[in-house]
């Protein structure tokens, strides 16, 4: 049996025939491992892949068709419609040459599986026999099966499905995905002679898809992102956006106030708060405070886009000063950027049938992990916090993770969650404070993190601590 501990991911991937995967609510698990065999395939050999759905109840997906959208996406059989949509734009790249198109010309073949248990393996079985049986020559075969995805009693009939029909010209690899830090694992099983050997290891090499966009990732998951929706596109490890560029050296000029002022911060804070008469006298002279600040007319006139009619502006500056925040970190460290692909800012999100939500900030890795950013400058319920963490879940699954960033820095975020915030000297904006507390009560209830605007740096590394960790030792 050939070491599988010598063979790096690239290697592995080179030899491989078949590409089995399990559907699941988030198919970038299953797209990223294709996209990288695919890249792999240089020897003019062709590739059938396959993917395995266990049927959800038909009385379940009848209900699901006729309530709303969120639930919709209940039904696995809409995880493979979301699969192909995805496919398909791979149609018009080199890569789909690389595919065995299957006989419905679709670039997958669909694998379906009831609800009992016991007829897994001799449907597996069969499935393995049918490849056997059309075999055409005597080379070596290699299945790749991603288990990534599936579910514990598919995973064990698929082994013992493998055990009982394997030949020795045949290798089968077990593929797992490690979401929090781009690890792969893998079994290896072969046949000598009579005996059945197995070998288990992590897979040296990269785990990644440097070509993976914001639009493909929400894709897989069944939603379509809104043409208005704003795309930071990195380009030689700058994140770039010619119409919202200027707004973001704006909102980076305004936070450094910001941040250094603890009056200018409290009146930022407080100007979408109060009785009507209050609050257009508070918010006037905010921004011309901040106009004052930014000096020249382009960026006034940026600071003005910014701002536009709406009444509670301050929520849209904490969104650029955030996002201005997020650009500058990345692009300070090319260990952190490298990791990155995109930033997304009031990405909209579409169903099949209407807009299903906003998200204010979207970071996506090239392993598949997409960060979400809730930026509240005032009050948020329990509800809303709920809301966006299922949000989350069915945009990006597991791979998914919701972040709250408020107006406060850390050292006021630390008493706040311990109740313990002191306003400072001017008492006039205590109940505007009142309603940050909330919004962070409602967000520890729901046990959703939250980053203070100058920890952005330090929270978004402890996320990526692991990945980051790894990719240096594979470097090295």
């Amino acid at each position: 049996m050939d070491k599988i501990r010598k063979k790096n991911a690239s290697e592995l991937f080179k030899q491989c025939n078949f590409y089995i995967m399990c559907s699941t609510l988030n198919q970038v698990v299953n797209y990223i491992p294709l996209k990288m065999i695919l890249k792999e395939k240089t020897d003019g050999s062709k590739l059938e892949i396959f993917n395995i759905t266990i049927d959800s109840n038909k009385k379940n997906d009848k209900k699901n068709e006729s309530n709303n959208h969120i639930e919709n996406f209940s039904s696995n059989r809409r995880w493979d419609e979301n699969m192909e949509s995805a496919l398909e734009m791979l149609k018009k790249g080199r890569l789909a040459s690389n595919i065995k198109i299957s006989q419905n010309g679709k670039l997958f073949t669909p694998c379906s599986l009831g609800k009992n248990i016991g007829e897994y393996i001799e449907k597996i079985k069969r499935f393995i026999k049918c490849r056997q049986d059309s075999k055409e020559t005597n080379d070596p075969y290699t299945y790749i099966w991603n288990i990534t995805g599936g579910q514990k009693s598919l995973i064990f009939a698929i082994r013992k499905a493998i055990e009982a029909s394997i030949v020795p010209e045949e290798k089968h690899i077990f593929l797992y995905l490690e979401g929090n830090t781009n690890q792969c694992a893998i079994e290896c099983i072969s046949k000598q002679d009579d005996r059945i050997e197995s070998e288990f290891c992590p897979l040296e090499g990269k785990y990644f898809d440097e070509e993976l966009t914001i639009k493909t990732a929400l894709q897989l998951a069944g939603f379509e992102i809104n043409e208005k929706s704003c795309i930071f596109k990195k380009e030689n490890g700058k994140f770039c956006n010619s119409k919202e560029g200027k707004k973001v050296e704006v909102a980076d000029h305004i936070y450094e106030e910001f941040k250094k002022n603890e009056k200018f911060r409290a009146e930022a804070i407080g100007c979408n708060k109060g009785n009507k008469d209050n609050k257009q006298k508070k918010q006037k002279e905010f921004k011309q405070q901040c106009e004052k600040l930014l000096g020249g007319d382009d960026w006034k006139s940026a600071f003005r886009s910014i701002c536009g009619k709406n009444d509670n502006f301050f929520g849209y500056i904490l969104e650029y000063m955030a996002l201005s925040e997020l650009i500058k970190v990345l692009e300070s460290d090319n260990n952190l950027a490298d990791q990155f692909l995109e930033i997304g800012h009031s990405i909209k999100l579409k169903g099949e049938q209407d807009q299903f939500c906003e998200f204010d900030l979207v970071l996506l890795t090239k392993g598949g992990q997409i960060l979400i950013i809730e930026c509240k400058s005032g009050n948020m319920d329990s509800n809303v916090s709920k809301a966006r963490i299922y949000t989350t879940y069915a945009a990006a699954g597991v791979y998914g993770k919701p972040i709250l960033i408020t107006p406060l820095l850390k050292e006021e975020l630390e008493n706040a969650k311990k109740h313990n915030l002191k306003y400072g000297e001017n008492e006039d904006y205590d109940g505007d404070y009142e309603y940050i507390l909330k919004a962070i009560g409602a967000a520890q209830r729901s046990q959703m993190e939250i980053w203070a605007l100058d920890s952005i740096e330090e929270d978004l590394r402890n996320w990526m601590g692991d990945i980051i960790s790894k990719e240096n030792r594979r470097r090295k």
